[in-house]
């Protein structure tokens, strides 16, 4: 009986609803397709990320264990004191002097940003002369 009755609907039924009928199929099939897609794009941008963090927890530990095993034990302590000591620093500097210090990279980081390629080539080549020249090299 609900067969017969789904028949005569479906001969009843316009042209034009037919076509709308249709039309909706076609739109929920590709909705689906677009979801399923949307997915996938989502789950691969995650395992990307996955995978990422990973090779950089790996190549963080890498470099760690590489710098360990070059530095001496002398210059790790060295280290570990200049850092105290700049923390130490930081947190005894006065706010106006703070303020003066993000002031200057502020208009360090402007002038750099502004510098022109040929001098950002010249600078870089003076940088190099010195260091080059520099006793300490």
């Amino acid at each position: 009986m609900k067969a017969k009755s789904q028949r005569l609907q479906l001969e009843n039924e316009s042209q034009q609803d037919r076509e709308n009928r249709f039309t909706n199929y076609k739109l929920m099939i590709s909705m689906s397709r677009s979801n399923k897609c949307r997915q996938r794009l989502e789950n691969d941008r995650i395992q990307h990320t996955v995978s990422r963090s990973l090779k950089s927890d790996d190549s963080r530990k890498q470099r760690l264990e590489d710098d360990g095993s070059l530095e001496s034990d002398d210059s790790r302590d060295q280290r570990l004191e200049d850092r105290i000591l700049y923390g130490i620093s930081r947190s005894l500097e006065s706010d106006d002097s703070r303020d003066q210090r993000l002031e200057d990279r502020i208009q360090y980081g402007i002038s750099r940003s502004l510098e022109s390629d040929d001098s950002r080539e010249q600078r870089l080549e003076d940088d190099r002369i010195r260091d080059t020249l520099s006793p300490e090299a």
